[in-house]
């Protein structure tokens, strides 16, 4: 399915409709988005068939009611998608957010952080996956996952992790936090909250 959206600079600010291609194998309720660094504000407002969606490595920030009753998406994931391949997803060791060249040192790298914007996923209730980019800082703003009933999965490898309250209040007890072996602030997080944690 090729996604038909508004666009201004980099920032998607508004998902309009797909146009199904001829039978090729896309599944026609999964769209995958090239260099988008920003959803913008109820850029995907009660859409009617989106089921899965996949950003590249170039996404950074997630605005404010950016899904927002998204009832029918199922798994947001950020990897890195292959130019050879449209419709085939890479790396799911978890792609590194897009590498920054320090301006002191041209040499030096350093990865940015990751936002994900208040009431940004609000309303997805059959939300089950999120695939977050390996970055910096993972930034989880409070009230992100309301009522997301079915958020099972949340995988993450930053670097560090700041959340805004329990921005999963709303999710079940299930939720399993997929991170880091040393990420002890996931580990005390989900421990406190009665969350489950993996890690690789």
């Amino acid at each position: 399915m090729k996604a038909v959206y508004v666009k201004e600079n980099n920032t998607m600010k508004h998902f309009i409709f797909g146009i199904n291609e001829k039978n090729n194998g896309i599944d026609s309720e999964e769209y995958q988005f090239n260099s988008i660094e920003i959803v913008g504000n109820k850029a995907f407002q009660n859409p009617w068939n989106i089921k899965r969606l996949f950003f590249d490595e170039k996404l950074m920030i997630i605005e404010k009611d950016a899904f927002k009753d998204c009832s029918e998406l199922e798994v947001f994931c950020c990897g890195k998608i292959s130019e050879s391949e449209a419709d085939a997803i890479m790396n799911l060791e978890v792609n590194k957010l897009e590498i920054r060249k320090n301006s002191t040192n041209e040499n030096d790298e350093v990865k940015t952080d990751f936002i994900v914007q208040t009431l940004a996923f609000s309303g997805c209730e059959n939300l089950h996956t999120i695939v977050f980019p390996e970055c910096s800082k993972l930034i989880i703003e409070k009230y992100a996952f309301k009522n997301c009933s079915s958020l099972r999965t949340v995988i993450t490898f930053a670097d560090e992790i700041f959340f805004t309250e329990n921005p999963f209040d709303d999710c079940p007890k299930e939720l399993t936090f997929i991170c880091k072996n040393d990420n002890t602030q996931i580990a005390r997080f989900a421990r406190e909250n009665g969350y489950g944690v993996i890690n690789v």
